[in-house]
């Protein structure tokens, strides 16, 4: 199978984003439904409803690139990076992480997780904490598609995704390198962490095309 890799764009040049004014301090709160933005006690006040709205497209990115296979977004200023899979929506994926960033809350649909795992709690509240105008100058994405549309429909394609996402979460994978380095002009390549979770996948022989090949 062979999956094209696009080239590394910064999010807000082709997304733009809610902004979230009600008040929040990096609280959370606890339930059974798992883990909730929260302030003074209660839920925080969102004014928006719909997750979908969250995001929406200012270029023609999500429609060319966003339909199908593999993301990964990089926030370069904590050197942070998480990988995730989307049969057919990306951009439904993308618009629900970005809430996370945020500390929106928008019901309980969206469980804000994992924070001692650097994960997008962790994220959310070193944000509000040093830069409570953060506007996501520092977040890329890298969005990989099949190569052709006809993969989608096998039957484990699914599986196959997960166990190139699970590939793709290590530093020192090939292309996360010449990802790293293309976004932070940083040879070095230390010190990255990613902070999704790891599936084992469907093992399978794929080639990942190079943006610039």
């Amino acid at each position: 199978m062979k999956y094209q890799v696009n080239q590394p764009v910064k999010f807000i040049d082709h997304f733009s984003f809610f902004g979230d004014s009600s008040s929040w301090n990096g609280e959370y709160k606890k339930t059974k439904n798992g883990c909730f933005p929260s302030f003074l006690g209660n839920f925080r006040e969102t004014s928006l409803k719909n997750y979908k709205n969250y995001i929406k497209p200012e270029s023609s990115y999500a429609e060319q690139y966003c339909y199908s296979g593999i993301y990964m977004m990089f926030f370069t200023n904590l050197k942070l990076f998480y990988v995730g899979i989307a049969s057919d929506n990306i951009q439904d994926r993308l618009s629900k992480h970005i809430v996370k960033v945020f500390g929106s809350y928008l019901g309980q649909g969206i469980n804000h997780t994992n924070e001692k795992d650097r994960g997008w709690r962790y994220l959310a509240k070193e944000i509000i904490n040093s830069d409570k105008s953060y506007k996501l100058d520092d977040c890329y994405i890298v969005t990989i598609n099949p190569s052709e549309e006809s993969l989608k429909m096998e039957v484990n394609y699914k599986d196959k995704l997960q166990y190139i996402e699970k590939e793709l979460s290590y530093q020192h994978h090939k292309l996360v390198k010449s990802i790293i380095q293309s976004i932070s002009h940083n040879s070095t390549n230390t010190n990255w962490i990613s902070f999704n979770k790891k599936n084992k996948g469907l093992e399978h022989e794929y080639e990942l095309l190079h943006w610039e090949k």
